[in-house]
């Protein structure tokens, strides 16, 4: 080939590439600036590819425990997860994967990782309430009114019926499909815990124990009433109870704190980095105020189950409810599941705040789980309910496959 035809080739070549390059430039460029989850969402497999390979375990946790984190890396949208597992005898197990912030660049996610419990802190406070009762300062059956006398008179006369165990169980009456909730309002302050009073010209959505509607209005009249009984400011009452600080746990006060891991939220299209200042954290200490490890999670909730007379499991579903659904049969801050045609009866908890999801599993032998994650699947609850599926089958499965220390408890399923 002549020289001088060589030479327009290479340039038509260079050229070529030249025009290519700044073409994907500028089209990168472009969905930046117009669409920058749909760029970070495109990426995420990748991602997700590289964050499984960062699994570690625990010396002898159950194989499903690190499936259970593959299948959250993949499917929910989460590159960093913890999960831990007590066994009935107490023996712990857990596994983590990702990073604590940037892919690769941040430290490697470890046990003491902290993420957000979210909805997981009200199994604190129906546990704190049940010990109160327990040691004869409430009654389950006391009616609010009782303990707040000022929310006589009402608008509605029904508000005289409701029941600790009303709150307890999401039978208050408040259906957040229908009635605002406060606690999670962007368009006004909440009323709770601040000013109970302030519910007494509000209407009911049903009549209390009529059926179940889960309620972070109730949750918050829990931590008033625990306030109102005990004298004590909610936060400082759990710490004294549980000894929180002692176990890495803490309240959070909205924003991220130093050991915190960072969160996802590419798969919202609402909340970004900085939702938190849109919440007022305060008053969802009761609500989804607590922060910590899955370990410390997990362990707390394996000690509440040895509390009497009244635990979270103590209570007796109606009649009639399907168990199959979720977020359907509550007890005390739990509620029942069981898949059709299956044996294993479990108690649970989930767990979401922009960015992240949680889930508490507690089985009818006595074992805990607790999973948490960094991200938030794009299709939403219809996508976590695969992961719920994935971990009730895999904890079936490890039942029938046989071990050590399994003793069954009562669900109160019937």
């Amino acid at each position: 080939m002549p020289r001088q035809k060589l030479f327009s080739t290479v340039r038509l070549r260079d050229l070529a590439l030249l025009i290519v390059s700044i073409s994907v430039l500028v089209i990168s460029a472009h969905l930046w600036i117009s669409d920058r989850l749909l760029v970070l969402r495109s990426v995420y497999p990748l991602e997700s590819m590289v964050s499984r390979t960062t699994l570690t375990c625990s010396p002898g946790a159950p194989v499903w425990l690190g499936e259970t984190l593959l299948f959250a890396t993949e499917s929910q949208g989460s590159l960093a997860n913890q999960i831990a597992y007590i066994e009935p005898d107490g023996k712990r197990h857990h596994c983590e994967n990702g990073w604590e912030g940037t892919l690769i660049a941040s430290p490697r996610l470890s046990e003491t990782t902290r993420f957000r419990y979210a909805s997981l802190s009200k199994l604190i406070t129906a546990d704190a309430t049940l010990a109160i009762i327990n040691s004869g300062g409430l009654r389950l059956d006391a009616a609010l009114v009782e303990i707040f006398p000022e929310l006589v008179p009402s608008r509605d006369a029904r508000l005289r019926e409701v029941t600790i165990g009303h709150l307890l169980s999401h039978q208050a009456g408040f259906d957040r499909m229908k009635s605002e909730d406060p606690l999670f309002s962007l368009r006004k302050n909440t009323w709770c815990p601040y000013d109970i009073k302030a519910l007494s010209s509000q209407m009911l959505d049903f009549s209390p124990g009529e059926r179940y509607s889960y309620s972070n209005r109730g949750y918050c009249l829990l931590g008033a009433v625990l306030e109102k009984v005990t004298g004590k400011p909610f936060r400082q009452l759990i710490e004294e109870m549980y000894s929180l600080s002692d176990q890495g746990v803490r309240f959070i006060d909205g924003p991220y704190l130093k050991d915190e891991v960072r969160y996802d939220f590419r798969n919202g299209d609402f909340f970004s980095e900085r939702y938190y200042q849109r919440f007022d954290f305060h008053a969802l200490s009761a609500v989804a105020g607590l922060s910590g490890n899955a370990s410390a999670l997990a362990q707390l909730i394996h000690s509440m189950l040895r509390r009497q007379p009244l635990n979270i499991l103590s209570a007796t579903v109606g009649e009639g409810c399907d168990l199959s659904e979720y977020m359907n049969c509550y007890g005390y801050g739990v509620y029942v599941h069981k898949q059709s045609n299956s044996q294993l009866s479990v108690s649970m908890q989930g767990g979401v705040l922009p960015g992240s999801r949680s889930v508490a599993v507690i089985d009818e032998h006595g074992g805990v789980t607790v999973l948490l994650g960094s991200g938030q699947p794009l299709e939403g609850f219809e996508q976590t309910v695969k992961l719920y599926q994935k971990m009730y089958y895999s904890i079936e499965q490890y039942y029938k496959a046989g071990i050590a220390g399994a003793v069954s408890l009562p669900l109160g399923a019937k």
